[in-house]
């Protein structure tokens, strides 16, 4: 009897453990939409700040080349009008030229000194002559041209042309550039840059323009800061 019960015991518990678990079925009141735009915004928000830093456009070495001749060139402006109001505040001598200009292109910087009615005049302000002979020492080549606001070429007018370039090749000479890198020409009528109409233009037309070439603007405002700092 006591081997009966045993057997209906142990039958009893296999019969327990052969009964299949109980399927779980979700109702869904937990379920998050993978799709919903509360999701895709969350997930482009992670991946913007998982994302390293790209580049910039337009940092490449010619954007770069071109910022940094901009900054350059607009410095050398500011340089330039200082030394002009400074030279302007002094007391000129008599052939003194306060409002030289300087025009500065891709490979050459253009000095255009203004010129007294029937006179030759190459003495700029200390600030911009320190400025034309430091670049011109460094320059590569220099073209001189005199000029005059005559309508037509006669003899006073040519001697006149030729005296205006002869006064700035030897403000050059002096500064101690040598004479072989030296071109000067003069032009005794024409060649105008303003309407030689009014007095104001002709007063732009008498002038000496010094070409200075292989001179970039990077290249003139390192110069400009040094002749600035040794100009009385």
């Amino acid at each position: 009897m006591r081997f009966i019960w045993n057997t209906i015991a142990c039958l009893t518990l296999l019969c327990a453990c052969g009964t299949p678990p109980r399927l779980l079925i979700p109702d869904g009141r937990q379920r998050a939409p993978a799709n919903s735009p509360e999701a895709i915004e969350r997930y482009r928000a992670t991946q913007t700040q998982a994302r390293p830093p790209t580049a910039a456009p337009g940092t490449d070495v010619q954007s770069q080349r071109i910022d940094a001749l901009e900054r350059e060139l607009h410095g050398l402006r500011q340089q330039l009008a200082q030394a002009t109001t400074t030279a302007s505040n002094k007391t000129p001598a008599s052939s003194e030229i306060n409002d030289a200009s300087m025009i500065v292109g891709t490979t050459s910087v253009l000095f255009r000194l203004p010129q007294p009615l029937g006179k030759a005049a190459c003495r700029p302000g200390a600030s911009i002559q320190a400025i034309l002979a430091a670049a011109a020492l460094r320059s590569n080549g220099i073209v001189i041209r005199g000029h005059t606001d005559a309508e037509h070429s006669d003899a006073l007018n040519r001697r006149l042309a030729r005296q205006r370039a002869l006064c700035a090749r030897q403000l050059l000479l002096d500064a101690g550039v040598p004479a072989q890198r030296i071109q000067s020409s003069y032009h005794a009528a024409g060649r105008f840059i303003a309407d030689n109409r009014t007095a104001d233009g002709k007063a732009h037309n008498r002038r000496i323009d010094i070409e200075l070439q292989g001179l970039d603007a990077i290249a003139l405002a390192s110069l400009t800061a040094l002749a600035a700092g040794s100009a009385p």
